[in-house]
């Protein structure tokens, strides 16, 4: 995402309070790159033309590491810049070019996940995945191919087996909260799994009659849930 004065200038006050990983959290560092904050801070106020209270708590410190060096290009872009990440085409709309009269955005493209933007753009009648892009919520439960395409095109989901798991590894392995409720005066009852992915392709169908949503962690050192509750 773009920075924000507010974000920088509250990561700048962090810094000074000698608080590094939560300024790095703030301005969306990747992780482990809190030894890089003092210099992103200093090159974004630079690129933002923000005046800082406490220019010398900027002093010092490594230079930006290349991982550093990405976010900030990222974060200082213009609005018509193109958008970061894999996307998926969920509505096609009905907005059409006014030069040829042809859909903005092809029904032929909806649920395909494209890499980039730019090849998103050789499908589109316009640019139309850039920071300019008017955003809607999608709903907070969904059925669970829409939830999985979702979480699939964002990379939210591991794809190896859970031995495989490291150490700050991303994304982290959710864990699979399924609510059962027979109606009625019944007692809803509740089975916990870490996510897996091939056990989980062998038993969608016990999550048929589950809507779905993914709450993220309270501190990136925890887990997300991925709860599932009756339609």
């Amino acid at each position: 995402p773009l920075l924000s004065a507010e974000a920088v200038l509250k990561a700048v006050k962090l810094v000074s309070s000698g608080r590094p990983h939560e300024a790095a959290s703030e301005l969306r560092l990747p992780l482990g790159e809190q030894h890089s904050v003092r210099a992103f801070c200093k090159v974004a106020c630079r690129e933002l033309k923000l005046s800082v209270p406490t220019p010398t708590a900027l002093e010092g410190g490594p230079p930006l590491s290349e991982a550093a060096q990405r976010r900030l290009s990222e974060g200082v872009a213009q609005l018509d810049a193109n958008l970061p990440g894999r996307l998926l085409v969920v509505r096609a709309g009905t907005a059409v070019s006014e030069e040829t009269g042809k859909p903005l955005c092809p029904l032929s493209l909806v649920d395909r996940i494209f890499e980039t933007a730019e090849e998103l753009h050789k499908s589109t009648a316009a640019r139309l995945a850039t920071y300019q892009l008017e955003t809607c919520a999608d709903p907070p439960f969904s059925p669970w191919d829409a939830t999985f395409q979702r979480l699939s095109a964002g990379g939210l989901l591991p794809t190896g087996p859970v031995e495989e798991d490291m150490p700050g590894m991303f994304p982290r392995r959710p864990l699979v909260l399924r609510l059962a409720w027979d109606g009625g005066d019944a007692v809803p009852t509740c089975s916990t799994a870490l996510y897996d992915d091939a056990a989980w392709k062998e038993q969608r169908a016990a999550g048929a009659e589950l809507e779905w949503a993914l709450l993220e962690a309270a501190t990136r050192d925890a887990p997300p849930v991925l709860l599932g509750v009756p339609r």
